[in-house]
């Protein structure tokens, strides 16, 4: 098996890891701050999240990232043809967009630690929700650009695979 198309299948596996953490907390836990107060979520959001969920969230988002950027630069040196180059790069972008929106979204939750008032604290939490809905609008992005990738290899021609396979060599 190639070697980019190994990696395609790893970095799908991890971005759909990746979506379903930021699919859980859009879906499930952000709203439940409505039903328990802006203080109370807080206090489960530092006990969960800015705690324990640092290493986990860390690990599947920057690693994810840096898994797609390798993936995506081993698909475009293997000389695929351009409808799954041209998904990769529609990875490539929202995976530069997800990190980004993340390198703003992180530290606005960690500034609900020092809020002093409720309503700073519901101001951080909305603000956090709103980047959050970019985020996972572009993790869901990036893993069907990938999926569509992985369909279009599957429906490469035989003779297409052989000759980016002698090309790549």
């Amino acid at each position: 098996m190639r070697t980019d198309r190994l990696m395609l299948g790893l970095a799908v596996a991890a971005n759909g890891i990746l979506s379903g953490a930021t699919l859980d907390q859009a879906i499930k836990q952000l709203p439940a701050r409505d039903e328990l107060g802006a203080e109370a979520f807080s206090a489960y959001s530092q006990a969960s999240d800015l705690s324990q969920g640092v290493p986990w969230y860390a690990s599947i988002g920057i690693g994810t990232g840096v898994l797609t950027v390798l993936t995506v630069v081993a698909g475009i040196r293997a000389h695929r043809p351009v409808r799954v180059r041209r998904s990769l790069w529609v990875a490539l972008v929202g995976t530069i967009g997800h990190l980004a929106v993340t390198a703003i979204a992180a530290p606005v939750n960690f500034s609900q630690r020092d809020a002093a008032t409720v309503t700073e604290l519901v101001d951080i939490q909305d603000t956090f929700a709103q980047l959050n809905v970019a985020r996972t609008g572009l993790v869901v992005i990036v893993l069907l650009a990938l999926l569509v990738a992985v369909l279009e290899q599957l429906c490469e021609p035989a003779s297409e695979v052989r000759s980016a396979d002698a090309a790549a060599r």
